[in-house]
Parts: C-alpha cells; sequence; structure tokens
C-alpha cells in the first residue's frame, strides 16, 4: 500500500527530489547514477529536507557493480567538459561500493531511521515511507533495526535532534 503524505508533505518531497535532479555535482556523476544499482542513501536527505547544505552525499553501488577505476574513468571523462569557473559549492560526493544484492537489504543496514530511504536518479523516485519522513521532520532521532552507537546519538542531539 502506498505511503500517504499530505500534499505539503509531498510538495517537501518533490523539493528534495528537484535539488536532487539540479545539483551540479550529481549532474557530474549522471552517468554512474543512471545505472539502476546506483542510487542515494544517508544522512544528506537531512539537510535536504530541513533546506541546509549536506556536507556529503552518499552514493552506493550495489554488489561492487563499479569497479574503481571504471568510477574514476567516468569521474574524470565528466570534470573535463566542466568550465571550472562555474563550479558552486563543493559537496563531497562519496562513493560506496557495497556487498548487499538489493536495496531492500541494504535498507537494513542504517542504524537510524532518518538514513532509512533512498533515491534513484534514473527515475527521479525518492522512496521514504512516512515514518522515515517523520524522523526528519520531528528531528526525532529513531533505532533502525540495530542500537545507535553513543557517538552518533550525541552528534545528532547536537545538531538539535533529540531521542
Amino acid at each position: 500500500m502506498p505511503e500517504m503524505f499530505t500534499p505539503e508533505e509531498q510538495q517537501k518531497i518533490d523539493l528534495v527530489k528537484s535539488k536532487l535532479q539540479n545539483n551540479f555535482w550529481l549532474q557530474v556523476y549522471k552517468e554512474i547514477l543512471e545505472n539502476r544499482n546506483v542510487f542515494i542513501s544517508g544522512g544528506c536527505f537531512a539537510s535536504l529536507f530541513w533546506d541546509e547544505i549536506p556536507f556529503d552525499i552518499d552514493l552506493f553501488v550495489l554488489d561492487n557493480y563499479y569497479t574503481q577505476e571504471m568510477t574514476q574513468y567516468q569521474i574524470n571523462k565528466a570534470l573535463s567538459t566542466l568550465d571550472k569557473k562555474t563550479i558552486p559549492y563543493q559537496t563531497l560526493i562519496e562513493i560506496h561500493r557495497t556487498s548487499y544484492k538489493t536495496i531492500e537489504e541494504f535498507l537494513n543496514y542504517p542504524d537510524m531511521m532518518h538514513s532509512r530511504l533512498y533515491y534513484t536518479f534514473y527515475d527521479n523516485a525518492l522512496h521514504i515511507t512516512k515514518e522515515t519522513y517523520d524522523s526528519i521532520m520531528n528531528k526525532k532521532i529513531v533505532p533502525n533495526n540495530q542500537p545507535i552507537p553513543n557517538f552518533r546519538v550525541e552528534k545528532m542531539k547536537r545538531r538539535g535532534w533529540s531521542i
């Protein structure tokens, strides 16, 4: 059954999708991102929903699909076409090759609910549950299938989140 979001919540979700589609640095990685084995996940979404610049954006690759050489080749190819004078602020893009076979398997990995969502560039889809959305918008620390290390809880508290 599809998640039910209010029109205002859906508008916020669509805005985050637009930010990702139009992100300068993600355009550099477009050839990589359009592969169905690659998706964006992690804490960057909390920043995007709160209209903050994320420190980094994590790209995850299923089943070690890309080798380091392939990834670096595609990045260098994309960077060579850029006009260096028009490059905006730097958002760190991190590529994580994983051994997970499916995204569903991966979603058990994050320790906090606010990171239990993902975005697929090829179809401009933000896969988010109401529980995850509420965790982000209420800045509520909610465990996801495992204990949260204390240093991570403290980091989130310093950012205004609560248990």
